[in-house]
C-alpha cells in the first residue's frame, strides 16, 4: 500500500503541477516582446484541421509555450546563474570572458561568405566609375581575443578580397562594448580615421568632439543572449561636435522626428543603440542644408556602420543603404554618389546573405 499511495501521490503531484503551468501560462504568459532579449518571443499558434491533422500544432504549442512561460526572464537567469555555478565560462553561445565582458560565438558560414562577395563583385559592376571600397569590422570575439576564456580560443576564420579594409588596431576595451558584439563611439572613431586614407578626406583630430553620455544602463545584445546575472551595464557615449544638431537626417524617405544625428527618445524606449540616427533602416540619408553641395557617399552597410556615420557626416552628403531593409536602384543611386563604401561587420557578411537583396536590383 505504501507503494501505491507513493505512486499516487506522485501523479496527483505532477498533474498539479502540469495544471498550475498551464493555468499560468493561459493567464499570465511572458510579454510577446522581450525587453531583456530585445526580440519577438512565439505568438499563439493559429489553430485549423489541417495543423491539428498534420501534428504540427503540437509543436507550435510547444514552442509557444517554451517561449512564453511565465516569469521568463527569472527562469533565464537562474539558468545562467547555474552555469556559473556549474564553472561553465559560455551561456547560449556567449562566452564570459576574464575581465567580466562577454563575447558571443558568431557562426560563419563560408556558402554565405561566398553568396555575399558574388553579390558585392555585382555592386562595383553596377556602380561603374565610382570609386568603391569595402570595409569590415572584425567581430568582438576575435579583436577581444586576449580577455578571452583561457580554455577556449577564438577559431572564426574569413577570407576576404586582399584591398578590404580591416580594423585590426581596433582591440582595447574602451572599442569595444562590454555587453554588446558592436564597437563603441571610440571604436568607430578608429574606424573613421583608418576610412580617411582609403576615402580621401582629413579625418578630425580626437579633440574636436565633446563626450556626452546618452546612456548609463546598455545591456546590448550579448547580454540578452548570454541570460547572466550581475552584468555590468556599459554606457553609451556620443562624441559631439559643434553644428551636428543641424543636419538633415530622412529615414526611409521621411524626415525625422529628432534634430540632427542622434534620437535620444530611443533610449527612453528600451533601444538605446539605436540613439545613432534612430536605429536601423532600409535608406537613410544626412544633408547639412538644402544647399548642401559637398561630395555625396553612398554607403551599403549594417548595423556597425550606425556610430560611424556622424564622422563621416563631416565631410559628405550620405545615402545610406541596409540591404536587409530595403534593395533599391544601385543605377540609380550611383548617378548621385561621387564615392562608394560598403561598411559591415564580419559576422554580417559571413553569417547572413546580406549584399544578395541587391542581385535583385
Amino acid at each position: 500500500m505504501s507503494k501505491r499511495n507513493a505512486d499516487l501521490f506522485l501523479i496527483t503531484l505532477t498533474v498539479t503541477l502540469l495544471s498550475l503551468g498551464g493555468l499560468f501560462l493561459a493567464l499570465c504568459p511572458a510579454p510577446r516582446y522581450a525587453m531583456a532579449e530585445k526580440r519577438m518571443l512565439a505568438a499563439f499558434p493559429h489553430i485549423d484541421a489541417k495543423s491539428v491533422l498534420d501534428g504540427s500544432v503540437s509543436e507550435q504549442l510547444d514552442h509557444y509555450a517554451t517561449e512564453r512561460a511565465p516569469f521568463r526572464d527569472a527562469c533565464r537567469y537562474v539558468w545562467g546563474g547555474a552555469q556559473l555555478a556549474l564553472m561553465q565560462r559560455e551561456s547560449h553561445d556567449v562566452l564570459l570572458c576574464r575581465d567580466g565582458s562577454l563575447s558571443a560565438r558568431t557562426r560563419m558560414d563560408k556558402d554565405t561568405l561566398t553568396r555575399n562577395l558574388s553579390a558585392l563583385a555585382h555592386v562595383q559592376r553596377t556602380l561603374g566609375n565610382v570609386p568603391f571600397t569595402l570595409a569590415v569590422a572584425p567581430t568582438r570575439l576575435a579583436a577581444r581575443r586576449a580577455v578571452l576564456p583561457a580554455s577556449m580560443a577564438a577559431t572564426e576564420e574569413y577570407d576576404l578580397p586582399r584591398d578590404a579594409i580591416t580594423f585590426p588596431d581596433c582591440r582595447a576595451d574602451e572599442e569595444w562594448y562590454r555587453t554588446d558584439h558592436h564597437w563603441t563611439t571610440a571604436g568607430a572613431y578608429l574606424a573613421y580615421v583608418r576610412l580617411g586614407e582609403a576615402l580621401g578626406y582629413t579625418p578630425s583630430p580626437r579633440d574636436a568632439f565633446q563626450a556626452e553620455i546618452a546612456c548609463e544602463r546598455f545591456l546590448g545584445t550579448s547580454a540578452a543572449r548570454a541570460g547572466l546575472p550581475f552584468i555590468t551595464p556599459d554606457h553609451i557615449t556620443l562624441w559631439r561636435y559643434e553644428g551636428d544638431d543641424a543636419y538633415t537626417v530622412t529615414r526611409d524617405g521621411s524626415p525625422t522626428a529628432f534634430d540632427g544625428l542622434y534620437d535620444k527618445e530611443r533610449i527612453a524606449a528600451g533601444d538605446p543603440y539605436a540613439v545613432f540616427l534612430g536605429g536601423n533602416c532600409g535608406v537613410l540619408e544626412i544633408n547639412k542644408g538644402d544647399a548642401d553641395a559637398r561630395p555625396c557617399l553612398l554607403i551599403i552597410r549594417d548595423s556597425f556602420a550606425a556610430p560611424v556615420l556622424p564622422f563621416l557626416a563631416r565631410h559628405y552628403r550620405i545615402i545610406a543603404v541596409d540591404p536587409r531593409y530595403a534593395a533599391p536602384s544601385l543605377s540609380t543611386l550611383a548617378a548621385r554618389a561621387d564615392a562608394a563604401l560598403v561598411l559591415c561587420g564580419a559576422q554580417t557578411l559571413g553569417g547572413e546573405p546580406f549584399l544578395t537583396p541587391l542581385l535583385r536590383k
